[in-house]
């Protein structure tokens, strides 16, 4: 049998679920505009054209924002009440937190960017590594 991770463990516990990326609002958003009973087969395809020619990514990118900001709150207000949480270590939370107090113990000053920048920066160097 699969392990399971410290995320499914918590959100069997009653954990805050992970946000979506901007993509996800963006294919939400397309969605509605499709009449009922549509087959979603081929259009997963289409929409994902679509996000690539997308001009202003920039409203999808606020709203995976907002939603990561506050799954954050909530992930670690969850944290508090329930001691007996595995803290998740692929959280952006937990990451952001584990990169501030490492930046803020090292001589060299920097402080650390904020979780959807990182996140953003790991975006591009992966597309650029493809």
């Amino acid at each position: 049998t699969k392990k399971m991770t410290s995320y499914k463990q918590n959100l069997e516990l009653g954990a805050p679920k992970k946000p979506g990326i901007a993509y996800t609002y963006f294919v939400k958003e397309m969605s509605k505009a499709l009449p009922e009973g549509t087959s979603k087969g081929g259009l997963m395809k289409r929409m994902a054209e679509e996000w690539k020619k997308c001009a202003d990514k920039e409203p999808y990118n606020s709203m995976a924002r907002e939603a990561e900001e506050k799954y954050n709150a909530e992930y670690s207000e969850w944290l508090k009440n329930h001691p007996e949480a595995v803290p998740d270590a692929s959280t952006r939370s937990v990451k952001a937190a584990a990169a501030s107090s490492s930046s803020s113990s090292s001589s060299s000053g920097l402080s650390a960017a904020p979780a959807a920048e990182e996140t953003e920066a790991e975006r591009k160097a992966r597309k650029a590594a493809k």
